[in-house]
């Protein structure tokens, strides 16, 4: 959860108020029920607030919806470059293929934990049941944090200015899923999945979170699914009659819309960027995920853990590579991209099931919302 916080040296202005009040009132309306024109626009909203102007929002918040935008409403906050994301109405497109992605990955985990655990209490293991055992009591340690909040340290400016580099402040980050390990601070692993954001900023995002974490955030998997609100998903169901130009052009945006794209960022390394595992036909591609157990382990404990293979095996295992290899090849999980395309469409079925369900009456009157929207359009 988010804390609300003023430092003594924070200057509320009226027009930084202005605006915080007037985002305010829209997501405690939100929080009372409905708010139709927020849904209107897709899983997200992106507006430009100073560091003051969001300290403002939380408290204000705060005030009217006691724990709401840190525990319910999940949204990233960034002041070097002033983004406020509110990711308002998760699809189930979003939450379900996301799920499953997270499920096959903490299912394989357990596996390995499972695995090591049979040979516990033998002293008299090969060099295989040895690794199997250590990675074991490392799988022990990873747990899912969910979409649990992260806070990053970055660079700002001034408080009532967007920043540059002056004084150091919090960047708030909500990913879509990640693995902590033990008692370290930071999630080695995390997943951020772009139905929720603009696909383009996903390797920007990767980039801040190893590097404002002190490269302890050390892997970044992230998925371009691309965004159909309400209106596009019902234009891509239309049966197609007489193709015309501007049909055309609809057909190529239907079939951008199927692609899905998958990148893989180790430390700042790009492992892939933007392979797809979706065509535009919605055929999967050829190919898969392949992820370590180790891209969920501190480097410390990495280290850590190939030492204590070495002193183990001794001169069975010569070099560091080898004993890299060792363990990469004992842990590794292979996700076919066939599988990925599966759990997506599995997702868009459900989401097609919830587009046909009537939705309820807006709570706030439609016109109120919209010029609470136009106003903070006109501000950002």
């Amino acid at each position: 959860m988010v804390t609300p916080h003023l430092t003594p040296t924070t200057r509320l202005t009226p027009s930084s108020t202005a605006k915080s009040a007037r985002l305010a009132q829209l997501v405690q309306s939100y929080a009372r029920g409905r708010c139709d024109e927020l849904h209107n626009r897709g899983s997200w909203v992106l507006q430009k607030i100073t560091p003051s102007q969001y300290q403002a929002l939380l408290c204000t918040i705060e005030a009217g919806a006691p724990g709401y935008l840190g525990d319910k409403l999940r949204h990233d906050y960034d002041p070097s470059t002033g983004d406020l994301v509110l990711r308002i109405m998760p699809s189930a497109i979003h939450e379900c293929f996301t799920a499953s992605l997270a499920g096959r990955i903490t299912d394989w985990i357990r596996r390995i934990e499972v695995a090591g655990a049979s040979n516990e209490g033998d002293e008299a293991l090969a060099d295989q049941g040895i690794i199997r055992r250590l990675l074991a009591e490392a799988a022990t340690k990873i747990r899912p944090g969910r979409t649990s909040n992260i806070v990053l340290k970055v660079q700002p400016d001034t408080e009532d200015e967007l920043p540059s580099h002056n004084s150091t402040t919090s960047a708030t980050k909500s990913p879509d899923d990640q693995y902590c390990y033990g008692d370290f601070r930071y999630p080695p692993f995390v997943i951020e999945v772009a139905y929720s954001q603009k696909g383009k900023n996903l390797p920007r995002l990767a980039k801040q979170y190893y590097e404002c974490s002190d490269a302890a955030i050390k892997t970044v998997l992230t998925v371009d699914i691309k965004y159909m609100n309400l209106a596009m998903r019902k234009d891509k169901a239309r049966p197609q009659r007489q193709v015309t130009r501007s049909q055309s052009a609809s057909q190529t945006r239907r079939e951008q819309q199927l692609t899905a794209a998958i990148s893989l960022y180790r430390g700042d390394t790009r492992v892939f960027h933007n392979r797809p595992f979706r065509g535009p036909d919605g055929n999967h591609q050829p190919g898969s995920l392949s992820i370590s157990l180790l891209d969920f382990m501190p480097d410390s404990e990495v280290t850590r853990l190939e030492e204590t293979l070495r002193r183990k095996i001794g001169e069975r295992a010569r070099g560091n590579n080898l004993i890299r290899d060792m363990l990469t090849d004992h842990a590794t999980l292979e996700i076919p991209f066939q599988d990925l395309c599966s759990d997506l469409v599995a997702a868009q079925k459900l989401q097609d099931i919830r587009d046909k369900t009537p939705s309820p009456p807006p709570l706030l009157p439609p016109a109120a919302q919209t010029e609470d929207l136009r106003m903070l359009d006109r501000h950002s």
